[in-house]
């Protein structure tokens, strides 16, 4: 079996990844030893299967004891093979295909290397050179693989059959394309797929190579366009690029007796065909060089070699004159110096890659050269990584801007040492912690610290997955005012968020997808990312989802939604889910529903709240503190009856003395003690005191004066009654404005650790977000049922600060004219974007309350201190307003419609350029705006002046009246139709009446006050929408009931022919649809896509709609099976995630899975021919009579495209599908 090409060497293929190299040697040695002592030496490495990841391959050598021993008995079998850890070993020696010289981490591989050898030659030793103290070396195995910086490269050999001798002989063209089916195959995963490569050739493998480069540029498949596109280097041996001497072959082959039947003459000619086809090609390769800025390294022989003679004793051999087989300006390619490098090399034709020593100066030019090439690539991926690190940052952002992390790392620096441990260590966690699919729910008293545990599970669950990247992570802290605004998909697009994030490499192409599909159309829809969500929680081996204070989510239709969509996933993908609440009764029921679900209380331990103690009286560093350390503790402790915030404001209050002996600090905290009241009533009425100068030790308190009451009154006022959370610089600049100026003055901005330091604990702010709040939700409950005693004034000031702030005199120019404009506007004028949102909502509420001008105040307020003057309570507000929407200007007027419609630069939806366009087209009048904002005195100001017209359009398109519908506004609406003339049927450019528009927004009141003065129930829009339909397509229940009893028609049709109830199933609201069957709608109605509600319902994946027409009507096989079939083509992860399959159960017919569509393509079909695999694996494995074998127009079966595709698992299954069927038929 061995050759004197191959040199000795062996090549044992397909052997167990889990086998050692001194496992595989042993048994070598046991096999191929005979009887008695083995008579040779064996020299074996291991390495990875570069082709079939699932085994590995060895290279080894024998070194005979004695000269005459001979190969062991076992090498001398024409196939050697053996069974050995399940694997069918098998042992060669032409090493053909691809073979890897050396183990590289696949983590750490730098680059790829493909060595191709020449005509008559051998993949392995062609590369081995001359003996040398009993070791023959080959230099790219044990040169390359032993230097510290080259041992990463991945170097592989190609083997393929150059034997003059062979029966058929094959053109280069056909050896170039086995070469990239191996190398594709050799990378396949994606990290592969980006790896450099380098080509290094000698005589006919350069050739080979140069025609690989081109086949690999005309792929019409793109499979091997990485292969194309990470070309980065070329090292050529003897290759001759302008004719080779061919008249040394010529005479070898025509004159050996063995090549009878004119074979060597047929070998002959192909090399004369394939030396002119490199040549005809050989434009198109230095075109592509030169395009990828390839760099070429060209070797020549500086020896020449022996022509072939007849030898005396018979045969041939290598004995006559001397000849240069490749000349040296044959070796020149022509790509221009800058990229074509020429080096002479000692040696001939032959021995011109025998490198026998790392000394040798071929190698070390080599050497260098390719570590010329690794810092390249080290450049070049540090350049895309940082772009690939940019865009899936972009695409992170976009997914969503909550930002999670800002309130974790707040929290956790709150958290001292210790903290917790007695929830760590306890059983319900432990288990938690340790099973899938299970569900920790921890309910606690307000103030018990829920959050700062949240945060001491979040930060072990982030320990636990620094050792082990497969764990998946994500949390959300729900907050009273922060999370008011979010929706479902927000919290949803927040985990996706997070779990893409933690994963190591680049994003998944679920991220990428959504990217692509909505960045220009806004947001994606929720189904969409919880595929995606479904998809990445299957990349991690365990996910754990962490939520904190549920009941600060105050939304409890969208709380609602929100658990049970988390709850399917725990039951579906085995997620596991820690919650804390406070005892909120239907939060709880959901939780106690679950089998999976276990129940922890919080509760704030009195040794954490006297260790958390102990570390602040050590940090005060007051001698009386530390004097009667332990007294302290047992007080705070005692008052703070088990929750944490309280003690930590009663320290709070110790600190801020100057200096306290003992009887100063005990007599602040008796100004604590028990009451009747809510300890934290008690509490924050004392903080409250101390801040307006009431305290009887105020005097000792160093933070104390008229002007800090002021401004800790002006931040509480505005941090309680804003209708968000406001970031520090919008803080800063609400507390600045000051009448009379026609700008901010800087020297006027206060620093944001004084304000935190002025309202006493009451106040925090989170650095990573930016943002300033309330300490405690229970500080905001305090403050709403008190703020009416402390800040009565609190929306009227706030009304005429935003105003003021809008008509300073840089927002006179009107609407910024580009994006950039306007984000440099946003960011120079910070309060920018919430004033122009929420002056006419402070403006109303304070109207509301009866404070219509500056002095006025309600009856009922009772102020608990007399509550400092803000400097803008001297203007009166109607005048501000008025000046704003009429007296000023149309600048400010534009500025300021600019900014309420678009996303500030703190929103969690940033805004488009699509955005941006259509704020430059909105226009609206003054009179439009206070509708807008539902400002009745205003409005009725106008109306008293026979003004505005009430039919006008805006930019928009609405009326004043229906703008005042879209909103709800009913005072106002009532008192507009008492002006002459108005027509309750006028309709607005979309063709709504006013009753559409309220029907379509869910105003009941208003749809009842709109057909009382004679509107008709039965109009249509511009799209052919009745109220009814209106109604039913947004889910408003109580509308649909109301409109069908004062006899809107349920069978009415849109220009679609969408029926109500088709409206209802698009729009997944089931109780609607309940509701339209009990009175009589017809499921069978199609619209003009031919669609029924049910189809509807099932192409969208609605289950429990479903369910509701199943019990209704009797379902049509060709109906369901069509509708089920859009659903599965529309969303690979419903499938995946086993909702499309799932509904064929609720179903009382037999889906047909083969039927055809319009172009006769059965779903497998489509789904291959969408490039969508898992699809199609899904098909295969779960419908037992889907037809493999049918076949498009063209004739091609899902065989055929899924081969053609590169989609392995899938051919693996259709192959053993056809086996299945043609065993069954036998």
């Amino acid at each position: 079996m061995a050759t004197n090409k191959n040199r000795g060497t062996f090549r044992a293929i397909g052997i167990s990844r889990d086998c050692s190299e001194d496992e595989f040697k042993s048994e070598l040695e046991r096999r191929f030893t005979d009887k008695g002592e083995p008579n040779f030496e064996l020299q074996l490495r291991l390495a990875p299967n570069c082709t079939d990841p699932t085994t590995q391959i060895a290279i080894f050598k024998l070194k005979p004891k004695e000269p005459t021993a001979g190969l062991p008995a076992f090498l001398r079998r024409n196939v050697p093979s053996f069974n050995y850890k399940n694997k069918t070993v098998q042992i060669d020696t032409d090493f053909s295909g691809l073979t890897q010289l050396y183990p590289v981490e696949e983590s750490k591989i730098k680059i790829d290397i493909v060595a191709v050898s020449g005509l008559n030659s051998h993949a392995f030793g062609s590369w081995v050179g001359p003996e040398a103290g009993g070791v023959t070396p080959m230099w790219l195995q044990d040169f390359l693989g032993e230097d510290e910086e080259l041992k990463y490269c991945r170097t592989m050999t190609y083997g393929y059959n150059t034997k003059y001798k062979d029966t058929v002989q094959r053109h280069i063209e056909d050896h170039s394309r086995d070469l990239l089916i191996e190398l594709h195959k050799a990378r396949e995963t994606e990290e592969a797929k980006k790896r450099r490569l380098i080509w290094i050739g000698h005589s006919l493998g350069g050739a080979l190579i140069a025609h690989a480069v081109n086949l690999a540029s005309f792929d019409a498949n793109h499979l091997y366009k990485d292969i194309f596109d990470s070309m980065m280097g070329l090292f050529f041996f003897g290759v001759p690029f302008r004719n080779a001497n061919l008249k040394d072959v010529d005479k070898m082959v025509n004159g050996d007796p063995d090549m009878a039947a004119g074979q060597g003459v047929r070998l002959l000619q192909a090399i004369n065909y394939e030396t002119g086809r490199i040549t005809g090609t050989i434009d198109s390769f230095k075109s592509h060089l030169t395009e990828k800025q390839t760099k070429v390294y060209s070797f020549y022989e500086t020896k020449e070699t022996k022509k072939v003679i007849a030898l005396e004793g018979g045969g041939y051999g290598r004995a006559g004159e001397l000849i240069m087989v490749v000349e040296r300006d044959s070796t020149e390619l022509g790509v221009g110096s800058s990229l074509e490098r020429r080096f002479p090399a000692d040696g001939d034709h032959s021995t011109i890659v025998k490198l026998g020593s790392p000394q040798d100066k071929t190698y070390t030019t080599v050497c260098s050269q390719i570590k010329e090439l690794l810092k390249e690539v080290a450049a070049k991926n540090a350049e895309l990584s940082a772009q690939a690190i940019a865009e899936d940052r972009e695409i992170l952002k976009w997914i969503s801007k909550i930002n999670g992390h800002s309130k974790h790392d707040a929290t956790s620096k709150r958290c001292k040492p210790g903290t917790g441990e007695w929830l760590l260590t306890s059983i319900q966690y432990r288990n938690w912690l340790g099973r899938a699919k299970e569900i920790l729910f921890c309910p606690g008293i307000p103030g018990a610290g829920k959050t700062v545990l949240t945060s001491t599970v979040i930060n072990d669950l982030l320990d636990k997955r620094s050792n082990d990247p497969s764990i998946g992570i994500a949390f959300i802290y729900f907050d009273f005012k922060g999370s008011a605004a979010l929706e479902v998909e927000d919290l949803f697009s927040d985990l996706l968020k997070q779990l893409g994030d933690t994963r190591a490499g680049s994003l998944p192409k679920h991220f990428k997808k959504l990217f692509d599909d909505h960045k220009n159309s806004g947001r994606p829809p929720l189904r969409e990312v919880i595929d995606a969500l479904c998809a990445v929680v299957k990349t991690y081996s365990r996910v754990f989802i962490v939520l904190d204070a549920l009941d600060e989510y105050q939304n409890q239709k969208e709380r609602s939604v929100f658990l049970g969509k988390l709850f399917d996933m725990n039951e579906d993908h085995g997620i596991n889910i820690y919650a804390t609440s406070r005892r909120i009764h239907d939060i709880q029921n959901r939780f106690k529903k679950l089998g999976a679900c276990k129940e922890c209380e919080i509760r704030a331990s009195t040794e954490d709240v006297k260790r958390y103690l102990e570390i602040r009286i050590d940090e005060v560093g007051n001698s009386s503190a530390k004097e009667h350390k332990e007294t302290i503790k047992q007080m705070i402790s005692e008052r703070a009856q088990g929750m944490f915030l309280l003690a930590e404001l009663q320290f709070d209050a110790i600190e801020s003395l100057d200096e306290p002996n003992w009887k100063e600090i005990q007599t602040c905290l008796e100004r604590f003690g028990t009451s009747s009241e809510s300890p934290y009533d008690v509490t924050y009425q004392t903080i409250m005191n101390r801040i307006c100068g009431k305290d009887p030790d105020i005097k000792k308190d160093k933070k104390a004066s008229v002007g800090s009451a002021r401004k800790a009154f002006q931040v509480l006022s505005w941090i309680t009654r804003s209708s968000r959370h406001l970031t520090k610089e919008e803080l800063q600049h609400a507390i600045a404005v000051e009448p009379g100026t026609n700008k901010i003055d800087k020297n006027n901005i206060t620093n944001i650790n004084d304000i935190i330091s002025l309202c006493r604990g009451l106040v925090t702010y989170e650095e990573e977000s930016n943002t300033v709040k309330l300490a405690h939700y229970t500080v905001q409950e305090y403050f709403e049922r008190s703020w009416r005693s402390w800040f009565p004034h609190a929306n009227s000031d706030i009304a005429r600060a935003c105003i003021l702030y809008l008509s300073y005199d840089h927002f006179k120019a009107g609407q910024s004219q580009s994006e950039e404009e306007f984000k440099k506007r946003l960011k120079s004028n910070s309060l920018y974007s919430y004033a122009a949102k929420n002056w006419g909502k402070h403006t109303r509420d304070s109207w509301a309350e009866g404070q219509f001008d500056g002095g006025e105040r309600s009856p009922n307020t009772k102020p608990k201190a007399d509550c400092p003057d803000w400097p803008t309570r001297q203007s009166d507000t109607m005048s501000l307003v008025h000046n704003l929407l009429f007296k000023g200007g149309a600048g400010l007027r534009s500025a300021c419609v600019q900014a309420m419609f678009m996303p500030g630069l703190s929103s969690p939806k940033p805004f488009t350029s699509t955005q941006f366009e259509s704020s430059l087209k909105n226009q609206m009048p003054g009179s439009h705006i206070a509708t807008y904002f539902g400002l009745k005195p205003v409005i009725e100001h106008l109306l008293g002046k026979n003004g505005p017209n009430l039919e006008t359009e805006n930019s928009w398109g609405p009326t004043l009246l229906s703008l005042g519908a879209y909103f709800g506004l009913k005072p106002i609406i009532t008192r507009l139709l008492v002006k002459d003339g108005i027509g309750i049927e006028a309709k607005d450019s979309w063709g709504q009446t006013l009753l559409s528009v309220a029907a379509e927004n869910g105003h009941k009141d208003l749809v009842e006050l709109f057909l009382e003065r004679g509107a008709n129930c039965k109009s249509t829009d511009s799209q052919g929408q009745t109220p009814l339909l209106l109604a039913a397509g947004n889910g408003h229940k109580d509308i649909v009931e109301f409109l069908l009893e004062k006899g809107a028609d349920h069978r009415t049709m849109d220009s679609s022919n969408r029926t109500p109830l088709a409206a209802a199933a698009d729009s997944e609201h089931k109780e609607v649809v309940e509701l339209l069957l009990a009175k009589g709608a017809d499921p069978n109605v199609k619209d003009s896509d031919g669609r029924t509600p049910l189809m509807i319902a099932i192409e969208w994946g609605c289950e429990d709609i479903v369910e509701v027409f199943l019990r209704k009507t009797e379902p049509n096989r060709e109906v369901v099976s069509f509708s089920l079939i859009t659903r599965l083509l529309n969303s690979v992860w419903s499938l995946v995630t086993g909702q499309t399959l799932q509904i064929t159960t609720s179903l009382r017919v037999k889906v047909d899975f083969n039927i055809k569509n319009s172009e006769g393509l059965t779903p497998l079909l489509i789904a291959l021919g969408n490039m969508e695999p898992e699809i199609a694996s899904l098909l295969v494995k779960n419908v037992a009579d889907i037809d493999v074998n049918v076949q498009d127009a063209e004739g091609l079966t899902a065989l055929h495209h899924a081969v053609d595709n590169d989609y392995k698992d899938v051919v693996k299954l259709l192959v053993e599908k056809k086996k299945r069927i043609a065993t069954f038929k036998t």
